[in-house]
């Protein structure tokens, strides 16, 4: 992994990552923006992270607690997708992955899947909780789920065939001048940053054009830059600045220094790839950002038929099992498991149906405000 670390930032990166005992306890957000309660709730992981440090002591998860590592922090649907990424040997292959870092931090495997299972539910409640556990519980163990045909298609796919995909989204969203506008979806640069300096971010390319990307509706709160690049042989990209936001996990317990967080999450959900295409780097006085490339979705559309949302969702646990089951402690909480599968399966559900509970209360009362 290239380390951004030996720029000499360090000093100032670890200034970022706050103690929890300084962190006020966090209300719900977004409600205004959330057209549902999956939303909503995809909107909260902090308050969720929150919510569970005082209720998971007291509640049937309390004996699965002290098996921790690195977490996705937010898994839901939408954060796992195929994309290619470059293996340490140079070639680019389709991986399903984690493409979403923003939450992920140290913390207890139980309640990471818990908050998966959550966001399922949220969305589509048909797909049963025992049929993500039992392909979780495959991942913690080592055994990948086979793919079923709309998955497999994806794995299947050309990189040649992406990148066309890619070509296809740069120029739906911009001409020969720079990006193409659209009010509460792409809007014009204000100018916060000096070009210059976000120029010096995409050394040995042009900087055609930057944007603005609002506040998106169960997305990170601050405002996100989508900068047009042209490399040298006029192959042109969107790229994305993202102002980096501590994650959820801070609301939960302490985290690791930036240096040790960051390389164990990139670990844990990209092992043995590249992590440049999703990078944290320093714009002097402006902060921490995200840097990667903006790539289209090829997943949204096979979330809303059922069948494919039931395999997709079973797909997903089982990534997430499998990046939980490549640490130290995963097999101790693997064995706790199987010790007692039914009590695991309550404990799960009743932490579900908890927060949901919660979760859907305060978004019927802030709707109505």
């Amino acid at each position: 992994m290239k380390s951004f670390f030996a720029s000499g930032i360090l000093a100032l990166l670890l200034v970022f990552l706050p103690l929890q005992s300084a962190v006020a306890s966090p209300e719900f957000r977004q409600a205004e923006v959330s057209k549902n309660i999956s939303q909503f709730i995809r909107s909260n992981a902090v308050h969720y992270w929150s919510y569970m440090k005082g209720r998971a002591n007291s509640s049937a998860l309390k004996p699965y607690l002290k098996f921790q590592g690195f977490v996705a922090g937010d898994p839901h649907m939408g954060n796992f997708a195929p994309i290619p990424l470059r293996s340490q040997n140079g070639s680019r292959q389709m991986r399903f992955v984690n493409i979403d870092f923003d939450d992920a931090g140290f913390g207890p495997f139980a309640i990471d899947f818990a908050r998966y299972v959550v966001t399922v539910e949220a969305s589509h409640p048909k797909v049963k909780k025992g049929d993500l556990e039992e392909a979780y519980v495959l991942g913690l163990s080592g055994e990948s789920v086979r793919p079923e045909k709309e998955i497999q298609e994806f794995l299947d796919m050309p990189v040649a065939e992406y990148d066309a995909l890619a070509v296809g989204y740069v120029q739906k969203h911009t001409n020969s001048k720079g990006f193409l506008l659209e009010q509460d979806k792409l809007e014009a640069d204000r100018g916060d940053i000096p070009r210059s300096a976000i120029a010096a971010q995409f050394p040995g390319m042009k900087l055609v054009d930057v944007a603005i990307r609002p506040r998106e509706r169960g997305g990170s709160e601050g405002i996100r830059l989508w900068c047009l690049v042209e490399e040298k042989d006029g192959f042109r990209h969107i790229m994305e600045l993202k102002p980096w936001e501590t994650s959820g996990l801070t609301y939960y317990q302490q985290q690791p220094a930036l240096e040790q967080w960051l390389m164990g999450v990139y670990e844990t959900f990209w092992p043995k790839f590249d992590t440049s295409e999703y990078s944290l780097i320093e714009i002097k006085g402006h902060g921490l950002f995200w840097k990667r490339q903006k790539k289209f979705s090829m997943i949204d559309e096979l979330k809303d038929e059922f069948k494919t949302a039931n395999s997709l969702a079973i797909y997903d646990a089982n990534l997430l099992g499998l990046a939980h089951g490549r640490q130290k402690q995963s097999a101790a909480y693997l064995a706790e498991i199987n010790r007692d599968p039914k009590a695991f399966h309550k404990a799960i559900e009743a932490a579900v149906d908890d927060y949901l509970t919660v979760a859907k209360n305060a978004y019927e009362k802030l709707k109505k405000k």
